[in-house]
């Protein structure tokens, strides 16, 4: 520990000595992360079959000096990242671009609808996407959408999940 971390411990322990300790032993353990990190790698173990790394495509990337094929090499070992050819990205420079192209998109979906979002706010963007998502659930669609719940505690009403 540096030593600014000691004098904070040594500070919390001067005060409250027995919780100080405990809390310190509990943080120098490390269990919370040990459990996670054990998840994790059994995880990446029962799905590292779904997405093999395609033949060629590391050879081709390794033709670019930008180095993508380290990146890639390095996140195929830490969780099955596998890089594909002939694949499309957009840019959006703005917020309103990728709504409006979002929109459309959502409008033509015939099979499955899959959203993730970090943040999920009601208002007009989000009643709007959700809007379309209820009327293709309609149609037949598989409409799923992921967000973090911890932080939309802030955010959105506390059955919001069960409304979705």
């Amino acid at each position: 520990m540096d030593s600014a971390t000691k004098l904070t411990w040594m500070f919390l322990i001067a005060i409250v000595p027995i919780t100080g300790v405990a809390f310190l032993a509990f943080t120098k353990t490390n269990v919370g992360h040990r459990k996670v990190q054990e998840r994790m790698n059994e995880m990446i173990r029962l799905t590292e079959h779904a997405l093999e790394q395609p033949e060629g495509v590391l050879k081709e990337l390794s033709k670019d000096s930008a180095g993508t094929d380290d990146l890639v090499r390095y996140l195929n070992r830490s969780g099955c990242f596998s890089a594909h050819e002939n694949t499309e990205v957009t840019y959006f420079p703005l917020g309103e671009d990728k709504f409006a192209a979002l929109m459309e998109e959502l409008k033509k979906a015939e099979k499955f609808i899959f959203l993730e979002y970090f943040i999920i706010e009601e208002g007009y963007m989000w009643g709007s996407i959700l809007k379309v998502l209820v009327e293709k659930a309609a149609q037949g669609v598989d409409v799923r959408v992921m967000y973090d719940g911890m932080l939309e505690v802030s955010t959105l009403p506390t059955n919001y999940c069960k409304l979705l």
